[in-house]
């Protein structure tokens, strides 16, 4: 006698929408005689006034469909409570949920079955971060109805409870409890937990209010009188005791993995990894597809340099969580030691898979690629590197690539190659934002150079010269060596340029360097360079002259 049907109508979902739209809605038709019972509703908590979304979608109400406001029985509501109730497991989506659920709240006959209604519609507002305060108070709203004593008859409120799957108190209360712990109100899931007398989620709640002496009191008042393997391990954590831990151990007829676990951790925290891979193998044989396990025996295990086992433990790690790029990246670590670069690529791109925007795996990544000559992905890498950290620039992979280019040039003697102008455009951007950094320049005046363009080769000398000489070089004996080194580059470019005007510019700059170190490098071999280069340059410039 009851026909339903997903369906559309104009109406509106916001506050501020000026013209109708199609929205969602559910067609329910029934012959059967309706019943009211609505004493003691429960009420709806009201929407944040902040909030643009409307309780309830507003229907054009000259549409004239039937079914979308009419009133339905009581079992007739629990039958379509029901297609949510399956649903869950089925995966239909929330939001044709929560048309279903609507449908009901619009029509509020029986208590019970309010309730159910509600209950489901927290518990898929709870999934969306807008509404998780205001999915708590409204199952808080229900428990507290709930457990006060009722003076009518209970009967009209049971009367469907076998309909309905509706959650015992209990089960409703401990519910509530974890989603109060989740959005951090755990004083509140604290009081919820001590009603239910579930000690290890109450102490739970107080570790994280900061309350570890009353947290370590009250399980110590707890094991007194009641002694579990769970309470030792959380009291051994607490104090750090690996005697209160093997007592859990033992208590636990050697089969509470988490005793070893913890035990493991202790040993592990005080760089006693041998130890600690004991305790975790251990608590493995017992659950062995607990993979963070496998994961914490691996980092001991290349501690220890045991490349064997590290190997044989991430690679556990992954079959069981393929999703975590830790874990990938870790055993990329070790196949880098081993020497298997092939393996290592495949290990760091399934990392990158997991987390692709984390620069340190990106930098494992091109030392990977640099031992495949893989130099084309090399400059990919140093690119996603910089687009997280601009400033960790990595000389020595610049050289190398200079160097691979070089050999590409020297041998097939190809210019403008799509690695060569990655190249250049990935100096570019490193010198557009950090054009401090001496080393680069020289690279891309080595580069130019290559190239053939000495203009540009010459003038990125002496922009290298530049970022050497900073305040206080003339004092520094390694600042001023390097610059020798630099004006001696340059000078052999300015003579093959062979431009009059750049040489004088040159010779200039020379006479105020020697001006510069004269008084705390005169004596030494680097002032002697340093004049020489000034009368090299006074011959050239005279040459120049002369011709």
């Amino acid at each position: 006698n009851l026909y339903i049907e997903l369906t559309g109508a104009l109406g509106r979902r916001t506050k501020f929408q000026e013209f109708d739209t199609p929205q969602l809605v559910l067609k329910a038709i029934s012959s059967n005689n309706v019943e009211h019972d609505n004493s003691d509703i429960p009420n709806t908590i009201e929407c944040d006034p902040n909030d643009v979304t409307l309780e309830n979608v507003h229907i054009n109400d000259d549409q004239n469909i039937d079914g979308i406001l009419d009133h339905l029985s009581n079992i007739d509501q629990c039958i379509i409570l029901s297609f949510c109730n399956e649903t869950q497991q089925n995966g239909l989506s929330k939001a044709t949920m929560n048309v279903y659920i609507d449908r009901i709240l619009s029509i509020p006959n029986n208590w019970l079955v309010r309730c159910m209604a509600l209950i489901l519609k927290a518990k898929i507002g709870f999934s969306n971060n807008k509404y998780r305060d205001r999915a708590c108070m409204q199952l808080s709203m229900i428990v507290d109805q709930l457990s006060r004593e009722v003076d009518n008859n209970v009967s009209i409120r049971m009367k469907y409870y076998h309909s309905l799957y509706f959650p015992s108190i209990y089960q409703l209360k401990k519910d509530l409890a974890t989603k109060w712990v989740s959005i951090g109100a755990s004083s509140t899931a604290k009081v919820l937990y001590e009603e239910l007398e579930l000690n290890e989620e109450k102490i739970g709640c107080m570790i994280s209010m900061g309350e570890k002496t009353e947290a370590i009191e009250a399980l110590n008042e707890i094991i007194k009188h009641e002694s579990t393997p769970e309470l030792l391990c959380i009291l051994g954590e607490l104090v750090d005791d690996p005697s209160i831990l093997e007592d859990a151990w033992e208590l636990s007829n050697q089969r509470y993995s988490r005793a070893k676990r913890s035990l493991g951790t202790h040993y592990m925290n005080n760089n006693n990894f041998q130890t600690a891979i004991e305790h975790y193998q251990e608590a493995l044989t017992i659950n062995p597809q607990y993979w963070r396990i496998w994961y914490r025996v691996g980092v001991c295990a290349l501690k220890l340099g045991d490349l064997n086992l590290a190997q044989k433990s991430f690679l556990r790690t992954t079959r069981l969580q393929p999703e975590d790029s830790e874990s990938w990246n870790n055993l990329f670590s070790v196949y880098m030691r081993q020497g298997k670069y092939e393996a290592a690529m495949n290990a760091i791109k399934l990392s990158l898979q997991g987390d692709n925007d984390n620069w340190k795996i990106w930098d494992n990544y091109v030392t990977v690629c640099l031992q495949l000559g893989l130099f084309g992905e090399v400059i990919l890498g140093v690119n996603r590197v910089m687009d997280t950290n601009p400033n960790n620039i990595d000389i020595n992979v610049l050289r190398q690539l200079f160097l691979a280019i070089n050999r590409e040039v020297q041998q097939s003697k190809n210019r403008g190659t799509l690695l060569q102008k990655n190249f250049v455009d990935l100096l570019e951007r490193i010198v557009s934002t950090n054009n401090t950094n001496a080393d680069v320049w020289n690279l891309y005046s080595l580069y130019m150079e290559l190239l053939g363009d000495l203009v540009k080769s010459a003038d990125y000398v002496i922009k290298e010269i530049q970022c050497i000489q900073i305040q206080g070089w003339n004092q520094d004996l390694m600042a001023v060596g390097r610059t020798i080194q630099c004006l001696k580059g340059l000078a052999r470019l300015e003579m093959q340029i062979n431009e009059r005007k750049r040489v004088h510019t040159l010779l200039l700059s020379v006479q105020s360097m020697l001006k510069q170190v004269e008084r705390d490098f005169s004596e030494s071999e680097q002032y002697e360079q340093l004049t020489s280069i000034l009368y090299i340059l006074i011959q050239l410039e005279n040459n120049m002259n002369d011709a």
